[in-house]
C-alpha cells in the first residue's frame, strides 16, 4: 500500500523540472488569454476564445472541461450582465460544449443557468441527464467547492484562472489533508508545483498561507515553495 504521507524530498524536485520547461508558445492565442485572465482581463474576447477552444480541441483534452468550467463561472459571476450575449455562442458549439457553457453558467449563479441546464438535458444519455438535474437541484457556490477529486481540483484552478483569487488556492491546499486519498494528495502536490512555477501569483498566495497552515499541510507547502523558488521561470 502507498504511504499517504509525503517525502517532500522526494519525487517533487522532477516535478518541477517538467514544470519549469513547459513554454507558453505552445499554446493557442484562446488558451494564452485563459491562462493569463487574471492578470489581464478581456471579456470583450470571451465569444471568440470559446469559438477557438471548441475549434481546436482544447476541450478534449484531459482536465480541461471542469477547469473551463471554474474559468467561465468566474466570468460569467464578474460580467452576469453580458451573460445572454455569450451564451449566444452556444448555438453553434457541439452540445457537449454547449453543456460546459451551461454548466459554467449555473455554477456562476445566474438565475438562467438551471433553465439551461435543464434544457440541454432533454437530448442527453440517460446517466448525464440523471446528473445533471441531481446538479440543479442543489445549490451553486463555487467558492465552495470542496477538493475532493481531481476534476474538483481543476474546477479551483480554473477559478484562479479567472480571479487571480487567494479563495481557489485555499480549497486547493486543504485537499493536502487529504491522508485518505493518496493519490489525491499527490494530484494536488503536483498541481501546485506547477502552478507555483508557471504563476507568481499562485507562489505568492502559497508563502502568505504558510504560517496559516496546520503542522500536516505545512511541511509539504513549504517543500513547493523551496523548490517552487528555485525552479520558477518568468511567466510570459
Amino acid at each position: 500500500m502507498r504511504s499517504s504521507r509525503f517525502n517532500p524530498g522526494i519525487g517533487l524536485l522532477a516535478l518541477l523540472l517538467v514544470a519549469s520547461s513547459l513554454r507558453a508558445g505552445d499554446t493557442t492565442s484562446a488558451e494564452a488569454w485563459l491562462k493569463n485572465y487574471y492578470q489581464h482581463p478581456a471579456p470583450d474576447r470571451f465569444t471568440s476564445a470559446v469559438l477557438e477552444l471548441s475549434q481546436s480541441g482544447y476541450f478534449e483534452q484531459p482536465g480541461h472541461v471542469p477547469l473551463a468550467i471554474g474559468f467561465f463561472a468566474s466570468v460569467f459571476a464578474q460580467h452576469p450582465e453580458r451573460a445572454d450575449q455569450w451564451m449566444g455562442v452556444s448555438r453553434v458549439l457541439p452540445l457537449a460544449h454547449q453543456r460546459i457553457l451551461a454548466s459554467a453558467l449555473w455554477y456562476s449563479g445566474h438565475p438562467k443557468g438551471a433553465s439551461r441546464l435543464l434544457a440541454l438535458a432533454r437530448s442527453a444519455r440517460p446517466e448525464v441527464r440523471k446528473e445533471i438535474k441531481t446538479l440543479v437541484n442543489s445549490t451553486p457556490d463555487l467558492r465552495a467547492a470542496e477538493v475532493l477529486s481531481v476534476s474538483s481540483l481543476n474546477l479551483q484552478w480554473g477559478a484562479f484562472l479567472a480571479t487571480g483569487e487567494t479563495a481557489p488556492v485555499r480549497s486547493i491546499l486543504a485537499a493536502l489533508a487529504t491522508n485518505d486519498k493518496a493519490q489525491l494528495s499527490q494530484d494536488v502536490r503536483w498541481s501546485l508545483a506547477q502552478n507555483a512555477v508557471q504563476h507568481p501569483r499562485v507562489l505568492a498566495i502559497c508563502r502568505d498561507e504558510l504560517s496559516r497552515q496546520p503542522n500536516e499541510i505545512r511541511e509539504t507547502l513549504r517543500a513547493v515553495i523551496n523548490d517552487s523558488e528555485a525552479h520558477r521561470q518568468p511567466s510570459s
